[in-house]
Protein backbone atom coordinates (compact mmCIF):
# COMPACT_ATOMS: atom_id res chain seq x y z
CA UNK A 1 0.00 0.00 0.00
CA UNK A 2 1.20 3.54 -0.72
CA UNK A 3 -0.13 7.06 -0.31
CA UNK A 4 1.04 9.35 -3.12
CA UNK A 5 -0.13 12.04 -5.51
CA UNK A 6 -1.28 12.09 -9.11
CA UNK A 7 -1.76 15.56 -10.62
CA UNK A 8 -1.66 17.07 -7.14
CA UNK A 9 -4.47 14.83 -5.90
CA UNK A 10 -3.80 12.48 -3.01
CA UNK A 11 -4.20 8.80 -3.90
CA UNK A 12 -4.12 5.57 -1.96
CA UNK A 13 -2.79 2.61 -3.97
CA UNK A 14 -3.34 -0.92 -2.71
CA UNK A 15 -1.97 -4.11 -4.26
CA UNK A 16 -2.48 -7.79 -3.59
CA UNK A 17 -1.00 -11.22 -4.23
CA UNK A 18 -3.27 -11.83 -7.22
CA UNK A 19 -1.73 -8.93 -9.17
CA UNK A 20 -4.50 -6.39 -8.67
CA UNK A 21 -3.61 -2.77 -8.00
CA UNK A 22 -6.34 -0.31 -7.08
CA UNK A 23 -5.94 3.48 -7.07
CA UNK A 24 -8.35 5.26 -4.70
CA UNK A 25 -8.74 9.05 -4.93
CA UNK A 26 -8.96 10.71 -1.51
CA UNK A 27 -10.66 13.94 -2.59
CA UNK A 28 -14.36 14.18 -1.74
CA UNK A 29 -14.15 11.35 0.79
CA UNK A 30 -13.09 8.73 -1.79
CA UNK A 31 -16.25 9.27 -3.86
CA UNK A 32 -14.44 9.09 -7.24
CA UNK A 33 -14.45 5.65 -8.84
CA UNK A 34 -11.22 3.78 -8.22
CA UNK A 35 -8.91 2.71 -11.05
CA UNK A 36 -8.09 -1.00 -11.20
CA UNK A 37 -4.99 -2.43 -12.88
CA UNK A 38 -4.10 -6.08 -13.39
CA UNK A 39 -0.53 -7.35 -13.35
CA UNK A 40 0.50 -10.90 -14.26
CA UNK A 41 1.51 -11.87 -10.69
CA UNK A 42 1.68 -10.51 -7.16
CA UNK A 43 2.18 -6.72 -7.18
CA UNK A 44 4.90 -5.35 -4.87
CA UNK A 45 6.53 -1.98 -5.40
CA UNK A 46 4.52 1.19 -5.98
CA UNK A 47 5.47 4.79 -6.69
CA UNK A 48 3.80 7.86 -8.20
CA UNK A 49 5.04 11.00 -9.92
CA UNK A 50 2.44 13.72 -9.47
CA UNK A 51 3.18 16.28 -12.20
CA UNK A 52 3.83 13.71 -14.93
CA UNK A 53 0.81 11.66 -13.76
CA UNK A 54 2.82 8.44 -13.61
CA UNK A 55 2.14 5.31 -11.60
CA UNK A 56 4.76 2.55 -11.38
CA UNK A 57 4.01 -0.95 -10.11
CA UNK A 58 6.46 -3.83 -9.92
CA UNK A 59 5.52 -7.46 -9.60
CA UNK A 60 6.64 -11.06 -9.22
CA UNK A 61 6.61 -11.51 -13.02
CA UNK A 62 9.99 -9.69 -12.91
CA UNK A 63 8.61 -6.60 -14.66
CA UNK A 64 7.76 -2.99 -13.85
CA UNK A 65 4.78 -1.33 -15.50
CA UNK A 66 4.59 2.44 -15.69
CA UNK A 67 1.08 3.78 -16.34
CA UNK A 68 0.27 7.29 -17.53
CA UNK A 69 -2.92 8.63 -15.95
CA UNK A 70 -3.15 11.84 -17.99
CA UNK A 71 -3.60 13.05 -21.54
CA UNK A 72 -0.06 12.29 -22.70
CA UNK A 73 3.42 13.72 -22.24
CA UNK A 74 4.91 15.62 -25.18
CA UNK A 75 7.43 13.46 -27.09
CA UNK A 76 6.66 10.36 -24.97
CA UNK A 77 5.01 8.17 -27.60
CA UNK A 78 3.83 5.42 -25.26
CA UNK A 79 1.76 7.89 -23.19
CA UNK A 80 -0.47 8.72 -26.17
CA UNK A 81 -0.54 5.27 -27.80
CA UNK A 82 -3.65 3.12 -27.86
CA UNK A 83 -3.51 0.80 -24.83
CA UNK A 84 -2.72 -2.86 -25.44
CA UNK A 85 -5.67 -5.30 -25.61
CA UNK A 86 -7.06 -5.79 -22.12
CA UNK A 87 -5.58 -2.47 -20.90
CA UNK A 88 -7.49 0.79 -20.47
CA UNK A 89 -4.52 3.03 -19.64
CA UNK A 90 -1.34 3.59 -21.65
CA UNK A 91 1.63 1.82 -20.09
CA UNK A 92 5.18 0.78 -20.78
CA UNK A 93 6.67 -2.48 -19.51
CA UNK A 94 10.24 -2.55 -18.22
CA UNK A 95 11.98 -5.92 -18.51
CA UNK A 96 15.46 -6.74 -17.28
CA UNK A 97 15.29 -8.29 -13.82
CA UNK A 98 15.51 -12.03 -13.29
CA UNK A 99 13.59 -12.16 -10.00
CA UNK A 100 10.88 -10.39 -7.97
CA UNK A 101 11.04 -6.59 -7.74
CA UNK A 102 9.93 -5.33 -4.31
CA UNK A 103 10.72 -1.64 -4.87
CA UNK A 104 10.48 1.11 -7.48
CA UNK A 105 11.10 4.83 -7.15
CA UNK A 106 10.85 7.81 -9.52
CA UNK A 107 13.43 10.59 -9.43
CA UNK A 108 12.08 14.08 -8.69
CA UNK A 109 11.78 14.96 -12.41
CA UNK A 110 9.86 11.85 -13.42
CA UNK A 111 12.31 11.19 -16.24
CA UNK A 112 13.91 8.22 -14.49
CA UNK A 113 12.88 5.34 -12.30
CA UNK A 114 14.96 2.90 -10.27
CA UNK A 115 13.90 -0.68 -9.59
CA UNK A 116 15.41 -2.94 -6.95
CA UNK A 117 15.12 -6.70 -7.22
CA UNK A 118 15.99 -9.70 -5.11
CA UNK A 119 18.24 -10.68 -8.05
CA UNK A 120 20.74 -8.34 -6.29
CA UNK A 121 20.43 -5.64 -8.94
CA UNK A 122 19.20 -2.08 -9.09
CA UNK A 123 18.34 -0.84 -12.57
CA UNK A 124 17.98 2.81 -13.56
CA UNK A 125 15.50 3.25 -16.42
CA UNK A 126 14.55 6.04 -18.83
CA UNK A 127 10.78 6.55 -18.38
CA UNK A 128 10.33 8.07 -21.85
CA UNK A 129 11.79 5.11 -23.76
CA UNK A 130 11.81 2.26 -21.25
CA UNK A 131 15.50 1.65 -21.87
CA UNK A 132 17.96 0.58 -19.20
CA UNK A 133 20.48 3.32 -18.40
CA UNK A 134 22.54 1.72 -15.66
CA UNK A 135 22.71 -1.44 -13.62
CA UNK A 136 24.16 -1.69 -10.13
CA UNK A 137 24.97 -5.16 -8.80
CA UNK A 138 25.38 -5.90 -5.14
CA UNK A 139 27.66 -8.70 -4.04
CA UNK A 140 26.37 -11.30 -1.61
Amino acid sequence: MRVGEIAGEEVLIATDDSGHAVVHFARDNFSRQALVFRLPLSAWGIDTHSSKRLLAISCNAHIVRIYHLGMGIEDWEWTTATPQPGETTPCIVLRGHSNNIPCVSFDKTGKYIASGSIDNRIILWDCKTGSQLKEIRSDD
